[in-house]
């Protein structure tokens, strides 16, 4: 055998591989995507909030700027007596949009 067909045999078995290694990397990526960081409470900081009409709720607290940055959109969803107290070290008016929100 030539040595160009022994260099192009080498190529076609790297480029096999190198895609099955790129598949796999994908797959990877993929599972631990879709595996989300639940909204449970070793995910937040949890405090017990009542509000004036004497409802409890059980409030995860972010109050840094990844746990705010993140907000609820790890959340599959949120109960009725569950909210999120964003927690910010000077008094101003700010906006929010949580991307990749689950529910409304």
């Amino acid at each position: 055998m030539t040595p160009f067909l022994k260099s192009h045999t080498f190529t076609r078995d790297f480029w096999k591989y190198l895609l099955l290694l790129v598949g796999v990397g994908v797959v990877i990526v993929l599972i631990f995507s879709f595996s989300l960081p639940s909204c449970s409470s070793e995910r937040f900081n949890e405090q017990l909030v009542t509000v004036p009409d004497g409802t409890v709720l059980e409030t995860a607290v972010a109050d840094n700027i990844n746990e705010r940055s993140l907000g609820l959109s790890i959340c599959e969803e949120l109960a009725a007596d569950q909210a999120m107290l964003f927690i910010f070290n000077k008094s101003d008016i700010y906006s929010f949009w949580m991307k990749d929100m689950h529910f409304p």
